[in-house]
């Protein structure tokens, strides 16, 4: 008489297999749409086509406003100038000349200062495009000697002190090349709500108090919660800035937009 054989080895063998598989493709997976989550995240943040209409009305408004390039090239050279001087050039050379309504590369222009109402921006930048390379060094953690220590020192010391939690990753995600006629950009930085609705209180007291107290209160809250119970909020914000995370900020009320164009 023939046995009969027992496959319950065989069936189990090709269970762990499939499951391998299928975990495998389901991991595959996730990490395909996680990184298209990211990046439409990063994408409605970072030059949302909307915002480059708006810093383009932006430009154009300054050049009509008899702005050219030469104004921005000779405020930003002055500010470039590391002399022994404090405030513009001296202790403030920077790779960016960051501008808003009351400096005075457009002071008392109602031109400005009506389009500054109309579409909300927040601050401007100019950046010359052959330095944007300098400016991801920096970021990134590169040791500069001399003058560009000095630039690179006052640059990242305005942005975490005076600037915006994002506009970090924001410089570092621009890939721009010279397209042969210009030779630097504009950077349009927005403070919105999350429907894209005007800041109405005082825009500095929010920019500088609701959004960042309301970014510390999430990371503080989500390290506390997966990783150490008793950790402070500056090693919370630290372990932030080492890993930025786009999803706590698109947790606050408050958002700022970033979009760039040719000068």
């Amino acid at each position: 008489m023939i046995k009969k054989v027992n496959n319950k080895g065989f069936v189990f063998i090709e269970t762990i297999i499939t499951t391998v598989i299928l975990l495998t493709a389901l991991l595959v997976l996730y990490k395909s749409f996680s990184g298209v989550i990211i990046n439409e995240k990063k994408r409605i943040y970072y030059d949302d086509a909307s915002f480059i209409y708006k810093t383009i009305a932006i430009r154009d408004v300054l050049k009509k406003s008899y702005i050219d390039k030469k104004t921005f090239d000779k405020a930003y050279d002055k500010n470039y100038n590391c002399g022994t001087s404090s405030g513009v050039g001296g202790s403030a050379c920077k790779w960016i000349y960051f501008f808003n309504i009351g400096s005075p590369i457009y002071y008392d222009n109602t031109n400005m200062e009506t389009i500054r109402d109309f579409l909300n921006f927040y601050q401007l930048a100019y950046i010359k495009i052959e330095h944007l390379s300098l400016i991801k060094q920096c970021l990134n953690g590169t040791t500069f000697t001399g003058d560009d220590k000095k630039r690179c020192t006052n640059m990242k010391n305005y942005i975490n002190v005076y600037a915006y939690t994002n506009l970090t990753d924001y410089l570092k995600s621009l890939d721009v090349d010279s397209d042969g006629t210009h030779t630097g950009i504009l950077i349009s930085i927005f403070f919105l709500t999350k429907s894209g609705e005007q800041v109405k209180a005082n825009i500095q007291d929010v920019a500088f108090g609701k959004y960042e107290e309301c970014l510390q209160d999430k990371v503080h809250a989500y390290y506390k919660k997966y990783y150490n119970k008793n950790i402070t909020l500056d090693n919370a914000m630290k372990n932030y800035n080492n890993n930025k995370n786009l999803n706590f900020g698109i947790q606050c009320q408050y958002a700022y937009y970033y979009s760039w164009v040719y000068l």
